[in-house]
């Protein structure tokens, strides 16, 4: 295991290049908090909850950061710039030699969701959404309480809530999400 990896989800720190404020740092720890009770309810090893915990505290280590700074990171445009943090954390993560492909992805694609998303990337997307500390704009309480063992149920429900989110407001959607939209609901 990487030790930034190591570092981020055994004993809570953050990378040197990290950029969090007070609030964003109290978000992280909460989402890294549902990732090792999701984990450990799941009976993972603790080689694996370390990385679900790791994954829940960096996934937003940079989302304080200035966006001329992410954009240098991120090799591709088609990014908004709302959603830049996640590839910009994932390509410091990997020159920093963090060769964990299913964390990586995790981590980039953790606001918009991905087809290639294993389990580690699908509760990250819905730990992210489901913060406690977010405010309750329905039933996302009830969502926390159905998980982890009601996965197949609350994914494509928060899947859709998002996508309704980012429609209502005007935001591009990315293929990624609508190709994570088509993979969980498909047949």
């Amino acid at each position: 295991m990487h030790p930034l990896i190591e570092a981020a989800g055994r004993r809570g720190e953050f990378p040197a290049w990290a950029e969090l404020n007070d609030q964003r740092r109290a978000h992280v720890e909460r989402v890294a908090a549902l990732m090792a009770a999701w984990a450990e309810a799941l009976g993972l090893s603790e080689d694996e909850q370390i990385r679900w915990r790791a994954a829940g505290r960096l996934h937003d280590a940079l989302k304080d950061a200035a966006t001329p700074a992410l954009h240098d990171l991120v090799d591709e445009n088609s990014w908004p710039e709302s959603l830049l943090h996640g590839p910009a954390v994932s390509a410091l993560l990997a020159r920093e030699g963090v060769e964990d492909e299913e964390l990586l992805l995790a981590v980039a694609y953790h606001s918009v969701g991905h087809p290639s998303f294993g389990a580690l990337g699908e509760h990250l997307y819905l730990a992210d959404f489901l913060d406690p500390g977010r405010p309750d704009t329905g039933d996302r309480q009830a969502l926390r309480d159905a998980m982890p063992g009601g996965r197949d149920d609350v994914l494509p429900r928060v899947i859709r809530d998002r996508l309704e989110q980012q429609l209502a407001e005007g935001r591009v959607v990315l293929p990624a999400a609508v190709e994570f939209w088509n993979r969980t609901v498909g047949s």
